[in-house]
Order: structure tokens, then sequence, then C-alpha cells
């Protein structure tokens, strides 16, 4: 229900496992370890953060009338500098987030 609800579309639980049994298929059959590239969360996320080389692009994440998030199109980046305060601070965030995620078996098994 919480994942229906959220993103307003009745089968996208299946959706979901479907595409992350797909991906994670496709990281092994390439020889690589799911666990070092995919994390679960439920941390509440204020931005969308990219971090490329010395640069953070980040984008405020938006909320609909109903306050669930809109896609990821719909949210124009900026860009920081990685050793900014700011650019740390999201670097940070991306970090917590990441340690504190689950792993892929963890959640699917």
């Amino acid at each position: 229900d919480i994942i229906r609800s959220a993103h307003k579309d009745n089968d996208f639980k299946n959706q979901l496992k479907s595409s992350i049994q797909q991906a994670s298929g496709r990281l092994e059959s390439a020889g690589l370890n799911v666990d070092q590239y995919v994390r679960f969360y439920s941390a509440i996320r204020n931005y969308h953060i990219i971090v490329c080389d010395d640069s953070v692009l980040y984008s405020p994440v938006k909320l609909d009338l109903d306050g669930k998030a809109e896609g990821l199109t719909r949210s124009p980046f900026q860009v920081t500098d990685a050793s900014s305060e700011f650019g740390k601070d999201l670097i940070e965030l991306v970090d917590s987030i990441w340690k504190n995620g689950n792993r892929l078996h963890e959640i699917i098994g």
C-alpha cells in the first residue's frame, strides 16, 4: 500500500522488483559484485545528487500537490565544486545514505 500510494501505480511493486532483478542479473553477468553498486534506503531525500569527478550536481526534490516526489526529469540540476562546503555536505549525505543502505540480498533475498 505504501509503495502503490507513493508512486500512484497499482503494480509498481512488481515493476520495481522485476527491474531490480534484471539489473542485478546484468551486473552479475558482467562480473560485477551487486553489493558494490546497489543499496536500498528509506531515508527521505531533499536532493537528487550526482557526484562526478570534482563536481557535484544537485537538484532539490520537488513534491506534487499530494506530497509525492515528482519525476527527476522535472527538476533542473545545478553544479557545485566537490571541495566547497556545500559540495562536501552533499557528498557526506550521499556517503551516509550509502553506508546505511541495505544490500540487495537483505531486501530481496
